[in-house]
């Protein structure tokens, strides 16, 4: 759920054309893709956060338009002071762990445009 209450974040899955991470609206009308993904995605702060390419990213997330701003940004994992369970590599734990990272000010560092 958005922090109006009203929206909310799904992920559908198919074709490249059609999958990806949506919002729409408990009030009803046409629920619009925000990006393609092959993850599920959480919104914290400001940000959208999924995975891409196998890493954690975050993207600036405009909540009243519903649209991503700005640039992609990686969260560094390896560097957080964040205890990792043994065996995670789910991407939902690896998105808990970034938003968990994300969320306590660390740093992120800007995703290069060649990925």
């Amino acid at each position: 759920m958005l922090p109006d209450g009203r929206c909310f974040l799904y992920y559908a899955r198919g074709d490249r054309e059609h999958r990806g991470i949506y919002v729409a609206s408990l009030d009803g009308g046409e629920p619009a893709r925000i990006v393609e993904s092959m993850f599920n995605a959480v919104y914290a702060s400001g940000h959208l956060i999924t995975m891409r390419d196998g890493v954690v990213v975050t993207y600036l997330f405009d909540k009243e338009s519903a649209r991503l701003t700005g640039d992609i940004w990686v969260a560094d994992l390896d560097r957080a002071a964040l205890t990792r369970p043994m065996g995670v590599e789910s991407s939902s734990a690896r998105i808990g762990l970034a938003t968990t990272f994300f969320t306590a000010g660390h740093q992120l560092e800007p995703l290069p445009n060649n990925s």
